[in-house]
């Protein structure tokens, strides 16, 4: 007598279970890494980069500091980490929409350091990937990557 198991395997149903568990979770993975990788110094986009330094009157203005506000909030010259007041790492959200994740920005000083450039030299620092072409840097991908790998793992055993 032969031993025998069938299993009816219903991709439909495991695939929409896996994106639901994925956008339940990836959202709060996305901000946490995002602002894990500002804060230290990196850009949370691949090929962004962060190495240039703040300029030389707001390096001069930290170290002075005779107002106490750099002080009154821990703020450094190094690295640069675009958080003083922390109002702009706080302006991180995210939605669902239509099975799909938005993540944004809600201060203005977002579209200056992303977009436009600071001051008078134009110094860009990427925080997110919105032009066409670019994509998070490697430790968000595969933290996503690896998220996405546990999620099915367990939903198919």
């Amino acid at each position: 007598m032969a031993v025998k198991f069938t299993n009816k395997f219903s991709m439909h149903k495991d695939i929409k279970a896996i994106q639901d568990k994925m956008l339940r979770a990836a959202p709060k993975v996305y901000e946490e890494l995002i602002i894990r990788q500002m804060e230290k110094g990196k850009s949370p986009v691949e090929g962004g980069r962060w190495d240039k330094p703040y300029s030389k009157s707001y390096r001069d203005a930290i170290k002075k500091d005779s107002t106490g506000l750099f002080s009154a909030f821990g703020k450094r010259a190094k690295p640069v980490n675009l958080k003083l007041t922390g109002t702009l790492h706080e302006s991180l959200s995210t939605r669902i929409f239509n099975n799909s994740i938005t993540i944004e920005f809600d201060d203005p000083l977002a579209d200056v350091h992303n977009r436009r450039g600071t001051r008078y030299k134009k110094r860009i620092r990427r925080m997110l990937p919105t032009e066409s072409g670019e994509s998070f840097n490697k430790v968000i991908r595969t933290a996503i990557d690896l998220l996405l790998r546990r999620i099915v793992r367990n939903t198919i055993r």
